[in-house]
């Protein structure tokens, strides 16, 4: 038997910030780092989301091999501006593990925003680099 309405099954992302130096400084930090897309800046990414989508942020390191490998730690995602897709406390969502991810859930009633947020980053503890790319919730389909 079929029909009826169903509730369309939340979505998994995983958004990676691939750094290709190994070492970064802010300066460096757009031709260094990217999200995998294939034009526009690190600032212009742009992720189309849903209530109930989880999102996770990871860094990988994929520049020149060396000894040990870089450890890319997103250490926190804050929120820019007024809306607050995450619920989390005062915007910021802390990273967690080792490497260290950071992971979030859309939020209901937050349908139609759009969010530019701050990623922090290290590369081996080091200096907190940030990138600012943007997140829009769309109504679930």
């Amino acid at each position: 038997m079929s029909g009826g309405n169903s509730t369309p099954t939340p979505v998994e992302y995983t958004i990676t910030l691939h750094v290709t130096c190994a070492e970064v400084t802010n300066q460096t930090k757009d031709t260094c780092c990217n999200f995998g897309q294939s034009s526009g800046t690190n600032e212009e990414f742009n992720i189309n989301v849903a209530v109930g989508d989880k999102i996770k942020w990871k860094g990988q390191y994929d520049g020149p091999a060396t000894t040990p490998t870089p450890v890319i730690n997103i250490t926190k995602i804050q929120k820019e501006r007024d809306s607050e897709i995450f619920g989390a406390p005062n915007g910021v969502i802390q990273g967690s593990g080792s490497p260290e991810t950071v992971e979030g859930t859309v939020q209901s009633d937050t349908s139609g925003e759009d969010e530019v947020y701050t990623i922090f980053f290290n590369i081996n503890g080091g200096q907190q680099l940030k990138i600012d790319p943007k997140i829009t919730v769309q109504p679930r389909a």
